[in-house]
Formats: C-alpha cells, sequence, structure tokens
C-alpha cells in the first residue's frame, strides 16, 4: 500500500548501493512470500473456516493499527522533539 511505498522510498534516500541492494533483496522475498501465500489461499481458507478467517482479520487489522500508530508517534516525534 501508499505506507510502503513511502516507507520504501525513505529507506532508499539514506543508504548508499549496499543499503539500496538489500532493500531492493528485501522487497523480493516479501514479494515472493506473498505470491506463495496468495497461491495457497484457496487451499487454506475452507480449512480455517470462518470463524478462523474472522479471527485472522480482526488480529491482522489490530497489527496494521498498532503499526499505524507507532508510526504516527515517529512522525509527531521528529514534527515535535519537546513532546518526547
Amino acid at each position: 500500500g501508499p505506507g510502503a511505498i513511502s516507507t520504501t522510498i525513505i529507506a532508499a534516500q539514506t543508504g548508499g548501493f549496499t543499503h539500496n541492494a538489500v532493500l531492493v533483496v528485501c522487497i523480493a522475498l516479501v514479494c515472493g512470500l506473498l505470491w506463495v501465500m496468495l497461491r495457497l489461499a484457496h487451499a487454506i481458507g475452507p480449512r480455517m473456516g470462518t470463524t478462523g478467517l474472522n479471527i485472522a482479520t480482526r488480529l491482522l487489522g489490530l497489527l496494521l493499527a498498532a503499526i499505524a500508530i507507532q508510526t504516527m508517534a515517529e512522525g509527531l516525534r521528529v514534527l515535535f522533539p519537546g513532546l518526547a
């Protein structure tokens, strides 16, 4: 999503060639893992059932909210250093 793209752009600006090469490798690994997970989703979904899918959805939503709050907190800390 947009947050991942922004984070990648910021991370790419702060490093040299080696840092950017590692960043590209990490992106490739995440893409590969995501591809495997999406390929297996049709087989795993029915086995999890409705309750399992609801639990996974809520847990992943909670994780996404925690990451969003952490990102906002870091941004506010940089914007207002007196609050930290």
